[in-house]
């Protein structure tokens, strides 16, 4: 009797096992106050999950969050602001949840408990996730009695998606003035205590879904957002790489010489194709002939141009110098004829003086 009971309890365990292992909670055991809480869920779940499945309790007793929660490629990303909870034992409840553990369908709420520890967070997010073709702006607030500095970072991600680069790199930047992340991998910013900005960074196109994962850092605390990028057409990606050449290419013209000089602007790329792919062209470099608005993408086979070669006009700059060039050479070569053979011609010779008989003195 007593060793049926002890196979009867092994048996339990594992299928228990089981049933966790089949619904993976991918988020921290304790929190700080006021800190701003990441989940991500994966399961094969018959029904997705909606926010009347999410209850958070502080030991048995119910307590509101704000939160939301999404499905983004087959996993579901959950954000929730902690807020004013206190330090204690807490718990997220999924209720009324149908999912696959195997061949077997169980039904049950799923339980993951974590903790709130008695130390104010230096600052919260929000939101917690993205899934977005372009631009995202994180909301930041400052929570402690003094200036915080806050560190940006992103990092690329190719897990649930096919291996590829994007078309173009991340852009960071805030407001209208985008910073380009071939230039800066990291950005910082300070806010004065209790200060809310928000930091707006533009995601250049892709031409298939990538995962991005932005950090946001301060004392000991760090944030891992994920953002899904979903794909752009090709049509989308090079209209975009037009306004941007066309928009740098405007900002150069209206710098001073110095700080031209200074810039260098970095090429896009799309190695997974040709330019013969994404109905592209080779222009010849020559001084009289390139791409329309520097349109030129690096392709697997080279540098491509996306929109055409043409020839370029000669300016008036240029005819001048031309015209310099043949007076110079004009210059010079009186100069030699002059010195080669004009010196060389003999004085005319004295007829009378050279016959004249000479004396002999005596």
């Amino acid at each position: 009797m007593r060793k049926g009971f002890i196979i009867i309890f092994f048996v339990s365990i594992l299928i228990s096992i089981s049933f966790i292992s089949a619904v993976e909670f991918s988020m921290k055991d304790s929190y700080m106050e006021h800190e701003t809480l990441l989940a991500k869920i994966s399961g094969n779940f018959l029904q997705g999950i909606q926010d009347q499945n999410v209850r958070f309790y502080r030991q048995n007793v119910y307590v509101p969050v704000e939160f939301e929660i999404q499905e983004i490629a087959g996993d579901y990303y959950l954000y929730a602001m902690l807020g004013d909870k206190v330090a204690n034992n807490y718990s997220i409840v999924i209720k009324n949840t149908e999912y696959y553990s195997g061949e077997d369908i169980i039904s049950d709420d799923l339980v993951k408990n974590f903790t709130i520890v008695a130390e104010k967070a230096p600052f919260k997010i929000k939101p917690g996730y993205f899934i977005t073709k372009e631009n995202i702006s994180i909301q930041v607030q400052n929570l402690m009695a003094n200036s915080i500095v806050i560190t940006l970072n992103k990092k690329d991600s190719s897990e649930g998606v096919a291996e590829s680069k994007s078309f173009f790199d991340v852009l960071f930047g805030t407001g209208d003035k985008p910073v380009n992340e071939s230039e800066i991998t990291q950005k910082t910013y300070t806010l004065k205590s209790g200060e809310i900005k928000d930091i707006d960074i533009k995601l250049t196109l892709s031409l298939e879904d990538v995962w991005r994962t932005i950090t946001l850092s301060s004392k000991n605390l760090t944030y891992e957002i994920p953002v899904y990028q979903l794909a752009s057409t090709l049509e989308e990606v090079i209209e975009a790489n037009i306004t941007i050449n066309q928009t740098y290419n405007n900002t150069v013209l209206n710098q001073t010489t110095n700080t031209t000089n200074n810039q260098t602007k970095p090429l896009p790329e799309i190695k997974s194709k040709t330019c013969a792919q994404i109905n592209g062209t080779f222009c010849t470099p020559t001084s009289t002939k390139k791409c329309v608005n520097n349109s030129i993408i690096v392709t697997k086979d080279g540098k491509c141009c996306i929109t055409q070669c043409a020839d370029i006009p000669a300016t008036s700059t240029a005819k001048i110098i031309g015209w310099l060039m043949i007076l110079v050479i004009l210059i010079g070569i009186i100069w030699f004829v002059k010195v080669k053979y004009l010196n060389k011609i003999r004085k005319p010779i004295n007829l009378l003086k050279s016959n004249r008989p000479k004396e002999f003195k005596q």
